[in-house]
This record gives C-alpha cells, sequence and structure tokens, in this order.
C-alpha cells in the first residue's frame, strides 16, 4: 500500500511539473470580430511619433501661411486614418496556445527570433534578437496583456 501511495504521489508531482512547464493560455480571451487598433512605438522608451509630430509642427511654423494650410490639411488626413485588425476562430487558437501565438509574431518579424518568456494570467512576455534584414538590428521584449475581453494592449 505504501508503494502504490507513493508513486501515486510522485505521478501527481510529476503531472504537475509538467503542467506547470507549459506555457498557459492568455485569459480572458479576446472576443472575435473587428478591433480598433492603435499603437505607440517606443524607442529606448521614448514614443517616436510624438517626436515626430513635435518635428513636424515645428517645421510648420517655419512655413508661410499657405504653405502650412496645405500641409497641415496633408498631415490631418493621414491622422484620421485608423488601422483595425479582424480576430478569426483560427487566431483565438493561437490565444489558447503561446507557442503558437509565437510563432505568429514570428512570422510576422522575419530575421528575428521570438522567445517566450512568461505566460501566465493576462500576460504573455517575450525577448527577441533581429538581425537587420527588415531593417531593425538589434534586441527586443515585448508583451502582450489582456485587460478585458474587448481590450488587449501589448508593446514591442
Amino acid at each position: 500500500m505504501w508503494q502504490s501511495a507513493s508513486r501515486t504521489f510522485l505521478a501527481c508531482l510529476a503531472s504537475s511539473v509538467i503542467i506547470s512547464a507549459q506555457a498557459q493560455s492568455i485569459s480572458p480571451l479576446p472576443e472575435t470580430g473587428l478591433w480598433k487598433v492603435e499603437s505607440t512605438t517606443l524607442i529606448n522608451g521614448q514614443d517616436l511619433m510624438a517626436a515626430i509630430r513635435e518635428t513636424q509642427r515645428a517645421m510648420l511654423a517655419q512655413l508661410p501661411p499657405e504653405q502650412r494650410a496645405m500641409m497641415e490639411s496633408m498631415m490631418q488626413q493621414d491622422a484620421d486614418e485608423e488601422d483595425y485588425d479582424c480576430i478569426t476562430e483560427s487566431d483565438l487558437a493561437n490565444f489558447r496556445n503561446p507557442e503558437s501565438l509565437m510563432a505568429d509574431i514570428q512570422r510576422d518579424m522575419p530575421g528575428c527570433t521570438i522567445s517566450l518568456t512568461e505566460s501566465s494570467g493576462n500576460r504573455m512576455a517575450f525577448t527577441g534578437t533581429c538581425d537587420g534584414a527588415d531593417g531593425f538590428t538589434g534586441d527586443m521584449q515585448g508583451e502582450i496583456v489582456m485587460v478585458s475581453a474587448r481590450e488587449m494592449r501589448h508593446s514591442f
């Protein structure tokens, strides 16, 4: 009886170690459908687009009024464009399997090697290295955080 209980305990312990070593799916899962995408690009912790907008404002201030109005009109058209992405049932399968989600990110970033570093609760974190084939060379880190089934935030 002692051997049987001991084997059962060891089997339970081994299975809990195996389960805890596997990446957990992110929770809550996002809802399927059309999502509005808002993004911020940070380089060395600085908002790149904010810096570009500030430079553009300084340059516009130097233009004659007619040219400034024309440029502001063109810039406003660009600013008015919104980005949307559709989350499908197939995408949900990737959220259930963090390694699969990392493989999708890897496909979207050729020339980079991406590794999952954490997957628990509402957060997945990863690191990577890029070789510059598509314009970026260096190390990166990022995370995906599910705020709710209707809101997720990610940073790279």
